[in-house]
């Protein structure tokens, strides 16, 4: 079964919630959430139920737990078992409930519960070697604006902070240092906890990178569900352990991004489409599949080497705006363009823009009127490019005598916010 597509088991449920939260519910609850996911037309999905292990409308502990780890120890922890210490799922079931239920009690009091453990947890991981070697030498200065980098919350509040837990823990608070540290490491301690549960409660306008943002995004097709996007550090690292991809010793930020939920949006990928002025038309001669096959109907191509934003609808669909529409004289999805595409994609990540492709013959041109010359000599280079007939991946290259290729240059202009041929002339 998966996390990413229908059908969802029983066990994947399980496999989420012990990688967002580092516990389980009863088999019951998986196999019902496992079903009301599966049921057709359900509004839930596998992301909406992980944004509420997350925590969608107050952050989880397990957030606390891998910000308040990953952050102060110097990298991520291991994820570890319910009764090995200083690991995300023992701070998660033997550590973190307990401080929590502590400020819960204290809530009257303005106390909230989620920084109370946060603070509790920085107070613990003070005795860490990663703590340690992060903070043990800093200054009081340069601890605290080491901490407002790390996460984005102010230094003045940070500065509030420290100096509040020096003078507790060298005053009346002083029994409470823990053993093998001192008042100051303890102050760093409680402070750098403060700081961190105050970044992952921080609201979404600030933009923190270890604020979790849960949000809806429309139009989401076939299904919209709500919510179905995340922002954040954090919330990045809980789903990826869920799907196996998370990585210990490592900076919370170079994580590898998750991979999409079932439910989750994703963003259109954009699509090249090759076309052939003169030729292609309203109703055939283009496609998005090397086959030629389903057309792109309702499109005729009237300038060369033109980008047109745009989206596919789908197998037969007209052109719509979302899609990127390339047209290159003399090509219509042609082995070359297609072989240099898909190699430049390999190495770049991405489709080539038109001009990545001019480049690309541009270049071979050179390398072409070197072998011509057998020279490198820029006269000798230049006398045999005046003579070069070359057949490019986008069109067919010749010299003429004023040393100008004949191509085709549009004229264009910006229409609602879209670019629209007006003309184009051979030079």
């Amino acid at each position: 079964m998966s996390l990413t597509a229908l059908t969802v088991a029983a066990s994947d449920i399980a496999q989420l919630e012990q990688g967002v939260q580092f516990f389980q519910s009863s088999a019951a609850n998986q196999a019902s959430v496992a079903a009301s996911i599966n049921a057709p037309g359900s509004t839930t999905s596998v992301f909406t139920y992980a944004a509420s292990l997350l925590g969608q409308n107050s952050p989880s502990l397990g957030q606390v737990n891998m910000a308040d780890t990953a952050i102060l120890e110097g990298g991520t922890i291991p994820v570890g078992n319910a009764t090995t210490t200083n690991t995300l799922t023992f701070l998660a079931t033997s550590f973190l409930p307990a401080q929590f239920q502590v400020g819960s009690t204290l809530a009257s009091l303005g106390v909230n519960p989620t920084l109370f453990a946060s603070e509790a947890l920085g107070l613990a991981l003070a005795s860490t070697a990663g703590f340690k070697a992060q903070y043990g030498n800093l200054t009081q200065a340069q601890f605290v604006s080491m901490i407002s980098t790390q996460t984005g919350v102010g230094a003045s509040f940070i500065q509030t902070f420290v100096t509040n837990w020096l003078n507790f823990y060298n005053g009346v608070g002083a029994p409470a240092v823990p053993p093998g540290l001192t008042a100051t490491q303890a102050a760093f301690g409680a402070t750098a906890g403060d700081a961190m549960g105050a970044a992952v409660l921080a609201p979404a306008s600030l933009g923190l990178p270890l604020t979790t943002v849960i949000s809806t995004q429309t139009p989401q097709t076939p299904t919209q569900f709500s919510p179905n996007t995340v922002k954040g550090q954090v919330a990045n690292a809980l789903i990826g352990n869920a799907e196996g991809q998370y990585v210990t010793g490592v900076a919370l930020g170079s994580l590898p991004a998750h991979t999409p939920l079932q439910g989750e949006f994703t963003t259109p990928a954009t699509q090249n489409v090759f076309l052939t002025t003169g030729v292609d038309n309203a109703t055939q001669g283009f496609s998005t599949s090397s086959t030629g096959s389903p057309l792109l109907n309702g499109f005729t191509a009237t300038a060369s080497n033109t980008t047109f934003n745009g989206t596919v609808g789908g197998a037969g669909a007209t052109w719509t705006p979302g899609d990127t529409i390339m047209a290159a004289p003399g090509t219509t999805g042609t082995p070359a363009v297609e072989q240099v595409s898909g190699d430049f994609q390999k190495i770049a990540g991405h489709p080539p823009l038109p001009y990545e492709l001019t480049a690309y013959d541009a270049l071979m041109i050179v390398l072409e009127g070197m072998k011509d010359a057998g020279s490198t000599d820029p006269t000798a280079l230049r006398d045999a490019l005046r003579k070069l007939d070359y057949k490019g991946v986008l069109q067919q290259y010749t010299f003429a005598g004023k040393n100008q290729s004949a191509v085709d240059i549009n004229i264009n202009k910006v229409t609602d916010g879209r670019v629209v041929p007006i003309s184009a002339i051979r030079t």
